[in-house]
């Protein structure tokens, strides 16, 4: 799995992580500032990252859905026996900017941010609403498209609290209750029209929120549920959407036949004996003539191909091993077998590359980083190891890649002491020195 990060210098920094066996591991990263990031350049990454890995141990690429990315990796499916699929969480995150730019949605979160915008520049009217709400709102975001969602949902669930706030006596007492913008907010609040247009976009953002959670988590992969997942989320969208809001399901189908449906999640879908003995997929023409696709491209020798369409068979017809009763059994709580999904670690590099270590040369950086991210995974997948109920929220990162170093129980070993110590000159950066 390989993706870009840019720092507070504009250092580009290119990162590779791989997963196997259940576990993501930061394997390097690639200082790529003074380069063209063309799809020449990102393909030679990949052949080296290939070759160091071993061919024979690479089955699958995630990256993002750039055209640098997608043309490089069509020359790599041309060289190896080897598959490129787009991040699933990334082209989830699409089917929602996609749904957040249209015009009621749009109008929408504008009038959810209006309100929490107010709370949240006048103290006085925050502290009221912490106390009537029980907590905070969550605040739209720019750069996660789910948020929209998350707000909304916020809204809704502290509308009660809301009301009760611009009700209070306080509230009337204070200056601002008669600006234009406290008006606004609180008409906005006491709107059955508004609690309604939130109540209606949350119902539509949900089921593709749940499948966002499902394909970025960690828990567990989730190739072989990715079809299904799909599936599921359509149809929910189209039977929650009236007639005029059966666009959202438009969008929802483009983005996976255009940029994300792909042979491998087809095959994965076939193969998961919780799908295949359920829903009776061994007649479906389409899975099977995707599921050859697979097979041919990862195995070449046509002896071998045979070989396995024949156990394909068994298992389609739950014959020989497949019938026993510990199989029969097992079926209902097999886990999806293959890779998952792309976990960014932006924040880690944020974390170290700050402003105050803003001279860090990329070998100290890429250093740091290591130790720092694998140490994190690590501790993650022995908790999630120990406990198989553990379940982190990926719409919240902030506990697996905490940004607040002094909350960061790690933070001791990226932490100054004195002032910051510079690199060599042989390890600094290029790029302009942040102020």
């Amino acid at each position: 799995m390989t993706y870009g990060w840019t720092g507070p210098t504009r250092q580009s920094i290119i990162n590779f992580v791989v997963y196997c066996d259940g576990k993501t591991v930061f394997l390097k990263s690639i200082e790529a500032s003074a380069v063209i990031k063309d799809y020449r350049y990102i393909y030679k990454l990949l052949v080296e990252v290939i070759k160091e890995v071993g061919e024979k141990n690479v089955v699958q690429i995630v990256t993002d859905n750039g055209s640098n990315y997608k043309k490089a990796e069509q020359k790599i499916m041309e060289k190896y026996h080897i598959f490129w699929t787009p991040c699933a969480a990334h082209c989830i995150d699409r089917m929602l900017k996609d749904i957040g730019k249209t015009e009621r949605v749009k109008n929408v979160v504008t009038e959810v941010r209006s309100v929490t915008n107010f709370l949240y520049n006048h103290g006085y009217v925050l502290s009221l609403m912490r106390e009537k709400c029980g907590g905070d709102l969550v605040r739209p975001g720019l750069t996660r498209f789910a948020t929209n969602y998350m707000a909304l949902q916020s809204m809704l669930d502290k509308k009660v609290g809301l009301k009760q706030l611009f009700s209070s006596r306080e509230w009337n007492d204070y200056r601002e209750s008669k600006s234009a913008a406290g008006q606004k907010a609180e008409g906005l609040v006491g709107s059955p029209t508004f609690c309604q247009n939130c109540k209606t976009i949350v119902d539509i953002l949900e089921p593709i929120v749940r499948v966002l959670r499902m394909v970025d988590g960690d828990k567990r992969p989730t190739m072989g549920s990715m079809y299904h997942a799909i599936e599921l989320m359509k149809g929910a969208v189209q039977t929650t959407a009236t007639r005029s809001l059966q666009g959202y399901h438009k969008i929802i189908d483009t983005r996976w036949k255009n940029m994300l449906l792909h042979p491998l999640h087809s095959a994965a879908y076939y193969l998961n004996p919780k799908y295949q003995y359920s829903e009776y997929l061994g007649t479906r023409a389409d899975l099977i003539k995707n599921l050859q696709t697979v097979i041919q491209k990862l195995e070449p020798d046509a002896n071998e191909q045979s070989t396995i369409l024949s156990q394909i068979r068994a298992f389609r017809d739950a014959v020989g091993s497949f019938g026993i009763a510990s199989a029969v059994a097992g079926r209902a709580n097999t886990a999806p077998a293959s890779s998952s999904g792309c976990e960014r670690n932006w924040s880690t590099f944020n974390l170290i590359h700050s402003k105050r270590r803003n001279m860090l040369g990329h070998e100290n950086l890429h250093n740091l980083v290591y130790v720092h991210y694998n140490t994190r995974l690590r501790l993650k997948h022995r908790e999630i190891d120990n406990s198989r109920e553990a379940y982190t929220d990926p719409l919240d990162l902030t506990d697996v890649f905490c940004t607040d170093g002094e909350e960061d129980p790690l933070y001791e070993w990226v932490k100054e002491i004195g002032e910051p110590v510079l690199d060599a000159p042989r390890g600094r950066p290029n790029a302009l020195i942040m102020e």
